[in-house]
């Protein structure tokens, strides 16, 4: 299902907004059911996996920043970065997420589509690090960066990543699927790739319930 679709459907059942994360009613009866382990969620659709991120977020916020050990194991594995990396890599995208009020999996699986977890991934169109921002498509956030290596800065290249994701969710009122093509450029299939990982990534968590 498209992204757009699911936001749409959530918010239509007055689940959430992703300007801004609302209270949200309990499932009803038939609604698809998600556990606070693994499990449950591995069975579930994108839909319900998208909506613990959406009325979650808010909440998540005030608990914790550390990444799920779980996920920072995986993502070790499977890219080939250091444990101290991807913790660095998903504490940042949390502090970030939260403070945009986003969900913090679209933010990780922004990161896996773009870079593959790579701080220092650089495009043939000059695009850089973990969330590939252009530089000369926002030079008014990238003037702004003072962490040494400036874009491929972990930190510095997420919060400006995630700056900019903020910042095309709100001109396109929420619609997920309009606001990641203008991120990558109209890129095919880029949605679907976010999605996919955004699954994986939640099907890994041990606490999939908090993200």
């Amino acid at each position: 299902m498209p992204a757009a679709k699911v936001l749409r459907a959530v918010a239509s059942l007055g689940f959430v907004s992703l300007a801004g994360v609302l209270p949200a009613p309990m499932h009803g009866e038939g609604s698809p059911t998600v556990g606070s382990a693994c499990g449950p969620v591995e069975k579930a659709p994108f839909r319900s996996v998208a909506l613990v991120d959406l009325r979650t977020a808010k909440r998540v916020s005030r608990q914790r920043l550390a990444p799920d050990p779980a996920l920072v194991r995986y993502l070790s594995q499977a890219y080939v970065k250091s444990p101290e990396l991807v913790d660095t890599i998903l504490r940042t995208a949390n502090a970030e997420a939260d403070r945009a009020r986003l969900p913090r999996m679209l933010v990780y699986a922004v990161i896996a589509t773009e870079s593959s977890f790579d701080p220092e991934a650089v495009s043939v169109t000059g695009a850089r690090g973990l969330m590939q921002v252009q530089p000369e498509a926002h030079p008014e956030k990238v003037a702004l960066v003072s962490e040494p290596g400036g874009l491929l800065h972990p930190v510095a290249n997420i919060r400006v990543g995630v700056q900019v994701l903020e910042q095309y969710v709100t001109a396109t009122s929420g619609d997920l699927d309009d606001a990641l093509r203008r991120y990558s450029g109209a890129s095919r299939g880029y949605t679907q790739k976010v999605e996919r990982h955004w699954v994986e990534f939640s099907r890994i968590c041990a606490r999939c319930a908090a993200f």
